[in-house]
């Protein structure tokens, strides 16, 4: 566990810090590639940058305090103010600044009349790609431990905030290794709908694939690798959080994070199925079960 990576007198550079910085500049470059592979306009990623990486920091700050409001209100006072803008004590919400940044994209493209279902899929792939920065800062800043286990792989941490002293799970590069696999999965799967979307006219094979894989017009079904990322990635939060060893809130024998997963799952099956009118489907599949049976 190295929490600190750099320490020069009075300068300290934390492993995680400079994690999430590198996880920020590498969603970035993949965000601006996969924009300009796809053909979107990036002046509106230049226009808006700013203001959307704002939001996203005052969101992840106000989600943070909110999930600590004992620490930051302990007294009321100017110190209760300086404790609150005092952004660099490493009080960031991840959650809170996804949330952020997702309702100022919406926001500004729909005021750019952007075509919002196709940034967000290129933006679901660039935040998938910085949460496994964001885990590997979290396993050497000793954050986000797990329980103790007797499996081969299990880690021993040296930080007094932990409360074992046995063998853990590293969650924490459980969930670099996941979300390494579906960045790679959902890059694949957008580059794939977008070969069929660009030469639709070149072989009729193509077009048969092209026709496969999008809606009778012909356009593919935008916004589907953002559901199937919060579907994979919700389902994997609510299993990780068996194997998470901090104290948190638990609600009916769940924790809480697991209840926010469970019920982000569900949304995103809803309208998963809904957009590939797989509902439809269903009812006409269990149709014919019925009516094999009853013959």
């Amino acid at each position: 566990m190295y929490p600190v990576l750099i320490s020069y007198g009075p300068i300290l550079l934390s492993t995680l810090w400079m994690m999430i910085v590198i996880g920020f500049i590498a969603a970035c470059l993949i965000f601006m590639k996969l924009a300009l592979y796809s053909k979107l306009k990036l002046y509106f990623f230049r226009i808006y940058f700013f203001k959307i990486l704002l939001w996203g920091l005052l969101f992840s700050r106000i989600v943070f305090i909110l999930e600590n409001l004992d620490f930051y209100f302990a007294d009321f006072g100017f110190s209760t103010i300086l404790r609150i803008v005092s952004f660099w004590d490493k009080g960031l919400s991840f959650w809170g600044a996804v949330a952020g940044i997702v309702f100022a994209f919406f926001i500004y493209a729909k005021r750019e009349k952007e075509n919002i279902m196709k940034w967000l899929d290129i933006l679901t792939i660039s935040i998938s790609s910085s949460m496994i920065f964001g885990y590997i800062g979290a396993f050497f800043q000793g954050i986000n431990y797990g329980t103790p286990t007797d499996l081969p792989w299990g880690i021993t941490l040296e930080n007094i905030e932990i409360q074992y002293t046995t063998p853990i799970h590293p969650v924490q590069l459980y969930g670099a290794i996941f979300m390494l696999i579906l960045t790679i999965a959902l890059a694949i799967f957008l580059l794939k709908n977008r070969l069929y979307a660009v030469r639709p006219e070149s072989s009729g094979r193509t077009q048969a694939l092209e026709t496969k894989t999008s809606r009778p017009g012909g356009t593919p079904r935008q916004g589907g690798v953002a559901l199937i990322a919060a579907m994979a990635y919700s389902a994997f939060r609510f299993l990780e959080e068996f194997f998470r060893g901090d104290e948190i809130t638990v609600v009916l024998g769940l924790r809480y994070p697991q209840w926010f997963a469970l019920t982000a799952l569900i949304i995103s099956l809803i309208f998963l199925l809904n957009r590939y009118n797989l509902f439809s489907r269903s009812f006409k599949f269990l149709k014919k079960i019925k009516r094999i049976i009853h013959e």
